[in-house]
């Protein structure tokens, strides 16, 4: 079956391929789209039978390697049309203008939202009449391409559907050609088009033959925004027989569009958007003044902000900061439960405006602060928030504010600066007064609340028949009273390292030492789940046991030492509720999954270790010190301040452990209850419970007939449209726009920021998650972002660089806990450095440095 561009009824996808598909709808709609056939699937039909009939097809089933599919491929493009065939073409070829023209393919599964397969598939171009059959049979086999295959496999698209139509178009002539993005694919700004122009056809753009021009525009007041004139040396162009050629432009340096032309441009690329509704990238060319549209299809790699978080185009726009990506560390979403729990802890007590009219927002599992509002109200409090890590406060120092604070406070808003004041005052000044005047005292407090929680969190709560609501909020309670009681605990820290500071203020060499105070610190969960984990992995019994089913079977049946087993079980219980992006209750926990728990104390080297290195470095650095202090007549007051600093610095992370352990234990409760929602008919397994909010839970516990499928369906489907970002950005604006920190580098230099110092000289090895493969002693960790679950890996790393995290995320704290040399904010180090890679970590600086490149 063949369609012809303006058939009354638009085929299916399944059809055409989204490529025909989406030439006919453009065409239908006015577009100025050259005229053109679509030979469908289904005209092809014949063909595929044939070639999925033969042993070389059977062979690439088993087997895709380049050799295989070549075969297939070459069989493919000899294929013949048959009598009925060749007859359906003819008669659609005579109501086709032209004697030259272009041959593109167009397969079901290309230009599709979620997958790109852009490039793979074969065009031909200044195809002549006598010639259609031959390309029309090469542009066929493209869909038994290697490269495409390839892609097939690495995204789970099955070979049994493979399928393709190919469109036979009019040939444009083009004196200038390019393609046009209705958003900035730069920074995702969805009020600008760019457009990229060079002279002749489009594929010197394509095949990266030419630089092209890059003309970006404004959507909304039309503007020509910024304009960057390449040096356009060669053009493709049609030749008088068929086919093409390169040959040199005339004027390559001059502007390939008019300013007039750009602008009609960013209208059709404006008018191609409206009606499908979505961003979209386009093909266009110029021929004698005339503008043709080649080609369109979706955008699949932009950040679709959440519709609730939009503002209209030409309206004040408001500008977010990912508070969890900056703050945690991790940037994929919580779950609907885990940022119900995560929000109730951030805002309870504190009586401000939250969501929209806020100051922070959660909303689809992702937690924001919304920076237009806080800079309006607080510009004190939003540049405070703003300089967690130097990429963020390279960013808000260089935003246009004034852009994002004009206009009406928001009505929730007023009188904040006062609010905050009397919140922090009551959540704060006790705890405050109290560390002012005894750091004892303070510790004494915050000891006592925190076996309290402990208390009612492993007692209690576990046995406690109350609803899971009423169990959120008396956890939540618990932890409340902990972040009251910590302030004077961090105040007496604050100013034992402030005074220590002081005393060293003329001696350079003391700022790494006082960094070397902070390492193997007394009563740091982080330390003490370290020091657990070797004493494990040390244990002769274990390095013994050489398999995880083995290590489960000897602890059923009791077969290892009381000791060992006491420590087991201790480690287990105070540390068995950690995990990756561990404040979310939808994900497991270590004490879950006796395999990882093996292999993360298997990969500890127990004889050479960061842990026990920096014992040694700790030590040392206390000695300097005090050698220091005593040269300046000051050694008890030095002895005294470092006491006090260690034993209060280490409390620093506390709160947050214990809120894991409250989400750990609420997780055993929650997946109780998805079990008799399972069990009720309301859901369909019990992990569907974490698609619920703590409000939708307790409506459930109330009615067994409360139609659950449908709110998760209602919850989950803004996730299911960001599902395929993977690096959320820190900043962006309502209208989509990405700030990004610029960064000034020497050559052969990576900057970022000092975490830890220290310089170090290693094999990199980059891991996007802690147990993705092991990490050897004496390898560079390269990784995202980490939090304490990477812990154990952190062990055997004699350095670490990290794309995100400032100096108090978790990440950094265990590096410096660790001694290792540390550099963090490096953007893209998990794409720039390779496993293998030979890098220097300069952790004093914030230098990386690639000195042999394993690419190379």
């Amino acid at each position: 079956m063949i369609f012809d561009f303006n058939t009354e009824i638009t085929p299916a996808l399944h059809q055409v391929g989204g490529k025909a598909k989406a030439l006919i709808e453009t065409n239908k709609a006015g577009f100025p789209v050259p005229e053109g056939i679509v030979l469908s699937v289904a005209f092809f039909e014949e063909w595929l039978t044939k070639i999925k009939s033969t042993v070389e097809w059977t062979t690439l089933l088993a087997e895709s390697t380049k050799e295989n599919c070549d075969k297939v491929f070459l069989m493919a493009e000899k294929m013949p049309l048959t009598t009925d065939q060749k007859k359906e073409l003819d008669q659609h070829l005579t109501h086709l203008p032209g004697n030259v023209f272009s041959v593109r393919s167009s397969s079901p599964e290309e230009d599709l939202e979620g997958s790109s397969f852009a490039g793979m598939y074969e065009t031909y171009l200044g195809v002549t009449r006598d010639q259609l059959e031959r390309y029309i049979a090469k542009a066929f086999a493209s869909c038994f391409d290697y490269r495409v295959m390839g892609y097939k496999k690495q995204n789970d698209i099955s070979f049994d559907n493979t399928a393709i139509a190919i469109v036979v178009q009019r040939q444009i002539r083009s004196d200038v050609s390019g393609v046009a993005f209705s958003i900035n694919p730069l920074n995702n700004s969805y009020d600008e088009v760019v457009i990229n122009a060079s002279y002749g056809l489009g594929e010197a753009i394509v095949s990266g033959l030419v630089t092209p021009d890059t003309y970006v525009v404004d959507k909304i007041a039309g503007g020509i925004i910024e304009k960057k004139i390449a040096k356009k040396e060669i053009g493709i162009r049609l030749t008088v027989t068929g086919g093409t050629k390169e040959e040199e432009n005339a004027n390559p340096s001059s502007q390939a569009l008019s300013d007039e032309q750009i602008v009609e441009l960013k209208d059709l690329v404006c008018r191609i958007e409206k009606h499908y509704g979505k961003p979209m990238d386009t093909e266009w060319a110029i021929q004698d003044g005339t503008l043709y549209l080649l080609q369109s299809r979706p955008i699949t790699t932009h950040i679709p902000l959440f519709e609730e978080m939009q503002t209209e185009p030409g309206e004040k726009k408001e500008l977010y900061m990912d508070f969890n990506l900056v703050t945690q560390g991790f940037s994929d979403p919580m779950s609907v439960l885990g940022i119900d729990i995560w929000a109730k802890m951030v805002f309870r007590g504190n009586g401000l405006a939250r969501g929209k009219e806020g100051i922070a927002w959660a909303i689809h599992g992702r937690h924001y602060i919304i920076l237009s509002h806080l800079m309006k109200v607080s510009p004190t409090m939003a540049k405070t928030i703003s300089s967690h890590d130097t990429p963020t406060k390279q960013i808000f120092a260089h935003l246009n504010k004034k852009e994002f604070t004009q206009g009406k406070t928001p009505e929730a808003l007023k009188g904040f600066s006062w609010k905050m004041l009397k919140y922090m005052l009551s959540l704060y000044g006790k705890s405050t007064f109290r560390g002012l005047l005894s750091s004892n005292l303070s510790l004494e407090a915050y000891r006592e609340a925190s076996s309290k929680v402990w208390t009612y969190l492993h007692e209690t709560l576990e046995e406690s028949e109350k609803s899971f609501e009423n169990l959120v909020n008396e956890s939540l309670d618990g932890f409340s009273d902990l972040i009251k009681e910590i302030g004077g605990v961090l105040l007496s820290a604050g100013l034992a390292k402030w005074k220590i500071q002081r005393m060293f203020k003329k001696h350079k060499e003391a700022k790494d030492l006082i960094v070397g105070l902070t390492m193997i610190l007394p009563d740091n969960p982080v330390s003490e789940m370290n020091r657990q984990m070797l004493a494990i992995a040390s244990f002769p019994e274990f390095i013994e046991t050489k398999t995880w089913k083995d290590f489960e079977h000897r602890l059923k049946k009791q077969i290892y030492s009381d000791e060992f087993l006491n420590t087991y079980n201790e480690y287990l219980i105070r540390f068995g509720c950690r995990g990756v992006k561990e404040i979310d209750i939808a994900i497991p926990r270590i004490s879950e999954n006796i395999e990882l728990v093996f292999n993360s104390l298997k990969q500890i080297d127990t004889e050479d270790n960061a842990t026990l290195r920096v014992k040694k470095r700790s030590e040392d650095s206390y000695n300097q010190l005090l050698d220091l202090a005593r040269k300046l007549g000051k050694e008890k007051k030095f002895v005294r301040l470092a006491k006090t600093y260690r034993d209060m610095i280490g409390y620093r992370d506390h709160p947050k452990y214990m809120y894991v352990v409250a989400v750990s234990l609420l997780r055993k409760k929650a997946l109780q209850l998805g079990k008799k929602f399972t069990t009720n008919g309301q859901l369909e397994s019990p992990e569907q419970i974490f698609h619920l909010s703590v409000s939708e839970v307790a409506k459930a516990e109330k009615d067994k007939k409360l139609d659950l499928l449908t709110l998760i369906e209602k919850n989950t489907a803004p996730y299911k449209k960001t599902e395929n970002v993977k690096d959320w950005p820190r900043i962006i604006d309502s209208r989509g726009k990405i700030y990004r920190a610029i960064r000034e580098s020497k050559e052969g230099e990576i900057s970022g920021e000092p975490i830890s110092p220290g310089l170090i000289k290693g094999r990199a090895k980059v891991l996007l998650s802690p147990m993705e493969k092991p990490l050897n002693k004496g390898e560079i960790l390269v990784c995202r972002a980490s939090e304490p679950s990477w812990a154990p890996v952190f062990i055997n790393a004699s350095g670490v660089v990290m794309e995100i995290g400032g100096p108090l995320q978790h990440g950094a704290i265990i590096a410096r806990e660790y001694g290792l040399p540390c550099v963090s904010s490096v953007d893209c180090a998990t794409k720039i450095i390779h496993d293998g890679d030979f890098i220097e970590v300069d952790g004093s600086n914030g230098v990386v440095r690639i000195l042999e490149s394993k690419k190379e």
